[in-house]
């Protein structure tokens, strides 16, 4: 039995939106058959009494409604199956074999009635439930056939009879092969839609992140950075750039480099977001990304210098705190900073300038500190 829970995520919602739809070609189905069987007793070949015809239909009607009760308000999900495909399926082949139980000389013709309940099947029924169905329905025509031979009610030669039922179970059972072959390529189709928007999430995420890091890449950055402009309010960033990078490569190797690369931006992530990415510097949420090679860009939006100053410090001095844990073993790392405050009319590439400015300043003085430009200072002055 599956939980049930009234808040339902937007795939189960459409799940159960699909369910629906085909509970309602399913309705489809059974006013299609009882069209048949009005038509057949229209022509007196069909000897079913008024009462029991009704009750059959109101029986059906009842069992419809439940379904779709069930599916309407969850409730389906209580189930193993939630599109209650099998139940709804053997329903039909009771009343199937209650009709053509009293159908005489139409019986072949109403055979037909049993192909529409198959033909259901391919939209859920695996091929174990299939074949076990088609089994039930030849069975379930055969027993009528034996139970007429016994009761000396057959109206037909048995020879053809005997052929009727044979024939009947072959196209029955070649319809589960082929309602199963229809169904293993609908689920095929359905994993390979799905592994493509996976692939298309993921080439929508690398669109804008780095793969190595997780954090945004440089295009997303500078598209961050024309926002924040065009807010109009000031901001600041920071150039983060990790000390000695090189050094690592040459004595670790590429690969510890990589993960030094990824532990840095972890690191980072938690300084300025917190560990539930929610922290704000001066109630804005400052955006990290990978800016090129061991470079990283901050972006503290509606932050003076003062503020991004801070923020920054703690985070060199979060990536001082410890060593990184690498397959090579720890690596201790520092990083230096340069930070800069938007002015008023200023290009991104001038503001960029400043910061890389400051950061290079930072590397000069020893590295593992933070230098910035001096509020108000004039352009050009680094």
């Amino acid at each position: 039995m599956r939980t049930w829970r009234n808040q339902l995520s937007p795939a189960e919602v459409s799940r159960q939106q699909t369910r629906l739809r085909r509970l309602r070609l399913g309705v489809l189905g059974w006013l299609v058959a009882t069209a048949v069987i009005l038509i057949c007793r229209s022509t007196g070949l069909l000897p079913i009494p008024i009462g029991q015809q009704l009750a059959l239909h109101l029986l059906a009607a009842l069992f419809l409604l439940g379904l779709y009760l069930l599916t309407h308000f969850n409730l389906n999900l209580r189930f193993r199956d939630p599109s209650l495909t099998l139940p709804h399926l053997l329903f039909g082949v009771f009343i199937a074999l209650w009709v053509i139980s009293h159908a005489g000389e139409v019986r072949p013709i109403l055979l037909l009635l049993f192909s529409m309940v198959m033909l259901y099947g391919i939209f859920r029924l695996r091929a174990a439930a299939y074949y076990g169905l088609a089994l039930t329905v030849s069975s379930g025509l055969a027993l009528l056939v034996a139970y007429e031979i016994l009761t000396d009610s057959l109206s037909r030669p048995l020879k053809l009879v005997s052929l009727e039922v044979v024939i009947f179970a072959i196209v029955m059972f070649w319809t589960a092969f082929i309602g199963t072959y229809v169904s293993r390529l609908r689920q095929s189709l359905h994993q390979r839609n799905r592994e493509l928007e996976e692939a298309s999430r993921r080439l929508k995420h690398l669109a804008h992140h780095d793969e190595l890091t997780g954090m945004v890449n440089r295009r997303r950055l500078l598209t961050l950075l024309e926002q924040a402009q065009q807010k109009g309010t000031p901001f600041s960033v920071a150039m983060f750039d990790l000390d000695h990078f090189k050094r690592i490569n040459d004595r670790y190797g590429h690969g510890v480099g990589d993960e030094v690369l990824a532990e840095f931006a972890r690191r980072v992530e938690r300084e300025l977001r917190g560990e539930d990415q929610s922290v704000r510097i001066d109630d804005s949420i400052t955006e990290m990304g990978r800016f090129g090679g061991e470079e990283f860009l901050a972006l503290f939006p509606d932050t003076d210098l003062e503020g991004a100053l801070r923020a920054t410090e703690r985070v060199r001095r979060r990536i001082q705190e410890a060593p990184f844990a690498t397959s090579a073993g720890p690596v201790q790392c520092t990083t230096s900073a340069g930070v800069a405050e938007s002015r008023a009319g200023e290009p991104l590439k001038c503001l960029l300038t400043r910061a890389d400015q400051a950061l290079y300043e930072a590397k000069f003085d020893g590295r593992d500190r933070i230098k910035s430009e001096p509020p108000g200072s004039p352009e050009g002055a680094d």
